[in-house]
């Protein structure tokens, strides 16, 4: 049985968002950027909700949207774009495939903006492939109510003098 804390998704998430073989690629310091503000959002219990606008943003076309939902929808263009003229080879490309497997094995809604998310589910579900629980939104939400009271518990173990 997996134990879930903030300590162990932050450094699963972190393996699995990893650049170590991505560093000779074009776009590099972006890719880092955000692997960085996926772990930052991963350690605030924050990253369902990032990946559910990862999701949504796929389908939106509002100019005015959120600033995550207008960041993916711009590193897509830039995806696509650049795979269909094979014009470099982008780092980009690695982790956004990343972010889309966990999107995948988290989502339960019946419509999240990605037109293939079944499909792609049924298909890693079928081959035994996981990247997150499915159930992450829920065990992220439990974490993110403990964390309210383990700071409680620090700052008052701080307190104590012994």
């Amino acid at each position: 049985m997996v134990i879930f804390t903030v300590d162990t998704i932050v450094n699963h998430v972190g393996k699995v968002l990893s650049l170590g073989d991505y560093t000779h690629c074009e776009c590099i310091e972006e890719a880092h950027k955000l692997r960085t503000v996926a772990l930052v959002l991963v350690k605030k219990c924050q990253f369902h909700p990032f990946l559910k606008v990862f999701a949504h943003s796929a389908s939106c076309t509002d100019p005015s949207c959120t600033t995550w939902c207008r960041m993916f929808r711009y590193i897509r263009t830039h995806i696509q774009n650049n795979t269909q003229l094979m014009e470099h080879e982008c780092a980009l490309i690695h982790l956004y495939g990343q972010l889309m497997r966990m999107h995948v094995d988290t989502c339960v809604d019946d419509v999240c903006g990605i037109n293939s998310c079944k499909d792609i589910k049924k298909m890693r579900d079928d081959k035994g492939l996981k990247t997150l629980p499915q159930n992450f939104n829920q065990k992220e939400m439990t974490l993110n109510n403990q964390l309210p009271l383990a700071q409680s518990l620090i700052q008052s173990m701080a307190s104590l003098s012994l």
